[in-house]
């Protein structure tokens, strides 16, 4: 058979359409052949293929817009349903009180607590800091517990004058009497003088919490008898130790409300409290005390290294007054003592009794001129690194 002779016809178009297969028979993109009535230029071939590109990215363009991801853009923690994202938008566009609105503080509730934490004589390092005969410190961790919490310090210097110190309790919403080893002189007699004054701020409406740990609980005890020997000797100097909770003791409205049932468990088993004392109080003395069994509910007790039983945890019936023999502050702040507990459950034990606190102080109903707070906290002074010098401290803040 001859071949078609060439024919002056004009050359046959090829359209690509977006399938990649062409109007000329249908055949595939590569089967493509191009009549001419005579050899193609280079010019052509170009044309040819720069239509072919723009074809094939319209086409890649088409299908990406047309795919459903991209119509559907979600936030982390959505499915993909298109209800919940509806919500959400809709929620977003016209503030929704449930997603967008906080809630207002409770009005009662006192949102920038204080703390006056009473000083104790010298510079706790036994003369090693300071050797003023008007020193007296503050060990920082009583400082960071509070502060741990959302709550500032004040100090309270023992042996400032009477109006000074008054001012000074009329600036705060709680107080720490805290560790050390003076049970005698001014500095009793300013203790029972905060003490005094607090349980009239109680008896007045005002919700004023007080904290005693260790030689704070002590203090306590000898003020409310008026017996200097309620207290006797215990071994417990440097020991981590359990919590042994008294039968049928009720949590609810004390320092363990907020604790979890299996920490609660654990401080029975686990030694997760620090004690370092000498002398306290033993189940049978606080009992037989009228005026003290009167004023405290024993919620611990704890087993001191000869195997004797002293009150370790207390609660006043009728005030915010709690009393600990242990240092709730030690476990999360002081490195010096080694058998401090430092573990996870041990830290936690500190945060939960800081956290307590400071929620009571909120309770409080003194509103504080923000100026006079400012000038008495205790950003005003400097903590002194003890680590090496100290008993047991970190850091201290020396008043002299």
């Amino acid at each position: 058979m001859r071949p078609h002779p060439p024919t002056s016809a004009a050359p046959t178009s090829a359209i690509c359409s977006c399938g990649g297969e062409t109007a000329d028979g249908d055949r595939p993109l590569h089967l493509l052949r191009l009549s001419h009535s005579s050899p193609p230029s280079p010019m052509a071939h170009s044309d040819v293929w720069s239509w072919l590109w723009v074809s094939l990215l319209v086409a890649s363009f088409s299908k990406t817009l047309g795919h459903p991801a991209a119509q559907s853009i979600l936030l982390p923690g959505q499915g993909g349903g298109g209800g919940g994202q509806e919500e959400l938008r809709d929620g977003l566009l016209r503030g929704s009180p449930r997603r967008s609105s906080c809630p207002l503080p409770d009005p009662s509730l006192y949102y920038r607590p204080v703390i006056g934490i009473l000083t104790h004589p010298g510079d706790g390092a036994s003369g090693r800091l300071s050797n003023a005969t008007n020193a007296s410190y503050i060990a920082a961790s009583y400082v960071k517990f509070v502060e741990s919490a959302g709550a500032r310090v004040i100090p309270l210097i023992f042996n400032e004058a009477r109006e000074v110190l008054n001012e000074k309790l009329s600036l705060v919403n709680g107080v720490v009497f805290t560790g050390g080893w003076a049970k005698s002189g001014f500095y009793l007699e300013t203790a029972q003088y905060i003490f005094k004054k607090i349980l009239e701020r109680n008896d007045a409406g005002d919700h004023f919490p007080l904290f005693g740990i260790c030689l704070g609980f002590e203090i306590l005890s000898i003020i409310i008898s008026e017996d200097k020997n309620i207290l006797q000797r215990f071994s417990a100097t440097n020991q981590a130790s359990t919590l042994e909770f008294t039968e049928n003791v009720e949590f609810q409205g004390t320092v363990f409300q907020r604790f979890p049932p299996q920490l609660l468990r654990k401080l029975s088993r686990e030694c997760l409290v620090m004690q370092n004392h000498q002398y306290g109080v033993s189940p049978q003395s606080l009992q037989d005390n009228a005026a003290l069994s009167s004023f405290f509910k024993i919620l611990t007790t704890s087993t001191d290294d000869h195997g004797q039983v002293y009150v370790s945890t207390v609660q006043a019936h009728r005030y915010p007054v709690t009393g600990f023999q242990w240092h709730p502050e030690k476990n999360a702040f002081e490195w010096g003592l080694s058998m401090i507990p430092h573990t996870e459950d041990a830290v936690q034990v500190t945060q939960l009794v800081a956290n307590f606190f400071i929620s009571e102080a909120r309770r409080s109903s003194n509103r504080p001129p923000i100026d006079k707070v400012l000038d008495n906290l205790i950003y005003n002074y400097s903590p002194t690194y003890c680590g090496k010098a100290g008993r047991g401290f970190d850091e201290v803040y020396i008043f002299s």
